[in-house]
């Protein structure tokens, strides 16, 4: 059984932007800001650096190896089959885990609001729920997928649009006369705080890589490389106008207390006498946004392993389940059973730990490679191979760094 290629530039850049944008911006918004305070805009920009540094090796890698499952080809090839095996549980526990950690923020961004009386035990069988929805969809195809995909993604960016011009609106002293003041204040962040803020940025930014996840049903491969800036350059643009928007209306203290941000910037800002309608709907919205950020989360992971099943003989041994079926109902086994690990917060840490990892063996990876072509390219000096790579160098050095801090700090925060 083969994927069907159905996929347009605009799908994928439709597909990295659902990927990258849902749970960070509407739950772990607060869980960033409670920790970065006044420098969240900084831990932003400085993993928005990061994540182009990685999508242009992304882009090299897939150019190179041209197979959806480019992250182990490239680790395999370069750093040895150890290194490379690994790399294969990694990539694929990374995909689901990080699609846990938005269902079970998603959960508590439902059970948040005053109508569920005993939510630990409804957030269980919500977050049951929602993966098992998941799953349909995605075993339903890639057509079903890709309308979901679009339709709540286009929803996700006229909600985002309309904070930053209300937003704008406000700051230029246009706005609603309820807008508040308290974008002034000095709250003394948590030890590490900025530390922390920074790494759970990262899980901000992931998901660029289901573009190249998803390559096995793109129309034209050449649209791969196009479509990950694409994801990359306008999330870095959104959450940093999106984050200032929400500190300077709700404040650190507000901003960093609800599971809702966005929601209650809505209420703050909102100028028309059907506010309290526009703050549900986005409310409703923000759900949707989520779901669709861990569905596609989780849609990259089968691909991946679909992928691995199909093509690779590590696991050959497993080849009479050839199927997406198999691949699905595996992940499903999964992720409910991480999804009984109610703390968004510890997975996302989890999920950082991982794919710190990864971005490390890939980016040493692309450094081997230029190495090579280094090698039989006999004038080029070791100085000027150190100058060209300074960005891909200087990134291996902070994402140790980060790893370092993930282990000293722990994953309870």
């Amino acid at each position: 059984m083969s994927l069907r290629r159905e996929l347009t530039r605009g799908d994928l850049i439709m597909l990295g932007l659902g990927n990258i944008i849902g749970a960070g911006i509407f739950v772990m918004t607060s869980k960033l800001i409670f920790y970065g305070g006044s420098n969240t805009i900084f831990a932003i920009i400085i993993v928005s650096v990061l994540s182009i540094i990685m999508g242009y090796v992304y882009i090299k890698l897939y150019e190179k190896y041209k197979t959806e499952t480019v992250e182990y080809d490239a680790i395999r090839d370069n750093m040895g089959n150890l290194l490379g095996k690994l790399s294969l549980f990694l990539i694929y526990f990374y995909a689901i885990v990080s699609c846990v950690t938005i269902t079970v923020a998603l959960t508590k961004y439902i059970t948040h609001n005053g109508y569920f009386i005993n939510s630990q035990q409804w957030d269980k069988i919500i977050a049951i729920g929602l993966i098992t929805i998941m799953c349909f969809i995605n075993y339903r195809g890639i057509t079903i997928s890709k309308i979901v995909a679009n339709t709540i993604g286009g929803s996700m960016l006229i909600m985002l649009v309309g904070i930053i011009l209300l937003g704008i609106i406000n700051y230029l002293g246009y706005g609603s006369q309820y807008t508040t003041t308290t974008h002034t204040e000095f709250i003394q962040s948590p030890k590490n705080g900025f530390i922390i803020a920074t790494i759970l940025s990262i899980f901000l930014f992931n998901g660029y890589d289901i573009i190249v996840k998803m390559s096995a049903e793109t129309k034209n491969v050449r649209d791969t490389g196009k479509a990950t800036m694409a994801s990359i350059g306008i999330t870095s643009i959104i959450y940093i106008f999106v984050i200032g928007t929400v500190l300077y209306v709700l404040g650190i203290q507000q901003a960093s207390t609800t599971y809702h941000p966005l929601s209650l910037v809505y209420e703050k800002m909102n100028m028309c006498s059907n506010g309290y309608t526009i703050t549900k709907l986005s409310y409703i919205i923000g759900g949707f946004v989520m779901f669709n950020t861990a569905f596609i989360s989780l849609l990259g992971g089968t691909r991946f392993l679909y992928g691995l099943v199909k093509h690779k003989p590590i696991v050959r041994h497993i080849s009479r389940y050839q199927t997406p079926d198999a691949v699905i109902l595996t992940t499903f086994i999964l992720a409910i059973g991480l999804s009984l690990v109610q703390n968004e917060v510890i997975l996302a840490i989890l999920t950082n730990f991982t794919v710190i990892i990864i971005l490390l063996l890939l980016n040493i990876s692309y450094l081997r490679i230029q190495w090579k072509k280094k090698q039989q390219e006999m004038k080029i000096t070791t100085l000027s191979y150190i100058c060209k790579n300074s960005l891909f160098i200087v990134s291996i050095i902070v994402f140790i760094f980060l790893f370092v801090k993930i282990i000293q700090i722990g994953f309870v925060v």
